[in-house]
């Protein structure tokens, strides 16, 4: 028989479950918030599902209140269990007054059975797809990166390579603050505000010392590109930040990285390399999709769910 358990502070998740429905990260973004974080037990305790929420404001609920993505996670595709952990998860929220719920599914490239089961079920559920995104990734086996670049990152590569510039795993303190440095850099250059503190990422990388990876790309004795990249499971590893030294333009050197970062993903025995989103509020950016296009990702849809929860004894709609 399956039970709802609601977990507390302490609590570590089992490996298939994606860094973003730990609870180490859910902990980190509360404030003071109403949240709640439930697993799903069946006999002999193994646990089959997991899911945390946060209240956002006034009784509407998010999963995650952060972080690229969240909702209802199983550690097996199967569509009655999922079916129960709405059920269970709705009743819950009848508890807390809540108004609505939105779900931020992983990519369907991550794994298009699980999406199609979400999918499948939200809908029938009465839920809504509320945002849209376009979630650049690459498929890892033993053929380069750079044999499915475009031409003209393949020769950036080349040239990057012929004039001795290498890829760093930075390994401590300092290190992990030049590659941070070095990508806000790039942000400033370009007017983007970069959303993470170095404090906040030093954070978490000591709660997460073997799922958070900084890189430098580094020529000439100087450090021309860095990126901040996240295990978000065993299998998909997330370039979480990533830029290139203003005054670098002409070698582009993220392609060079690029290869480099895949590289040490196909070594670790990742399945998948994630670029992240190249659309804001499903409007796309052509010159970041061209970007990442031309360096080899594919792109495929990220979906939030949103649901109006009608508690008839509220009057609430």
């Amino acid at each position: 028989m399956l039970k709802i358990i609601e977990k507390h502070s302490g609590f570590e998740a089992p490996e298939w479950v994606d860094i973003f429905n730990t609870y180490a990260f859910f902990s980190l973004h509360q404030s003071g918030r109403r949240s709640k974080y439930f697993v799903w037990c069946s006999e002999g305790n193994p646990i089959e599902a997991i899911v945390h929420i946060t209240e956002q404001s006034n009784s509407h609920f998010k999963s995650p209140i952060r972080g690229t993505y969240a909702g209802i996670q199983l550690r097996l595709p199967n569509i009655q269990l999922l079916e129960k952990v709405i059920e269970d998860l709705e009743f819950e929220l009848h508890k807390l007054n809540a108004l609505s719920l939105s779900l931020a599914m992983r990519p369907f490239s991550h794994d298009n059975t699980f999406a199609s089961l979400y999918f499948n079920t939200l809908l029938r559920f009465g839920y809504t797809i509320s945002a849209h995104e376009l979630n650049y990734t690459v498929q890892i086996d033993s053929s380069s990166l750079v044999s499915r670049m475009q031409r003209n990152n393949q020769k950036r590569w080349r040239k990057c390579d012929r004039e001795g510039f290498t890829i760093r795993e930075e390994s401590d303190y300092d290190g992990y603050k030049l590659a941070y440095t070095t990508i806000a850099e790039n942000r400033a250059s370009k007017g983007y505000p970069i959303s993470m503190s170095f404090e906040a990422v030093w954070e978490m990388k000591k709660l997460f010392p073997e799922k958070v990876f900084f890189f430098t790309c580094n020529a000439h004795n100087t450090t021309v590109a860095a990126a901040i990249c996240i295990a978000l499971n065993t299998k998909v590893l997330y370039v979480f930040y990533w830029g290139d030294k203003p005054g670098f333009e002409q070698y582009s050197p993220i392609a060079y990285l690029a290869a480099g970062i895949y590289d040490f993903a196909f070594k670790n025995s990742f399945s998948q390399l994630d670029a992240g989103i190249s659309t804001e509020g499903g409007i796309p950016n052509p010159g970041l999709m061209r970007f990442k296009s031309a360096l080899g990702f594919d792109p495929s849809l990220k979906l939030t769910f949103t649901k109006k929860l009608f508690y008839e004894e509220f009057g609430r709609i």
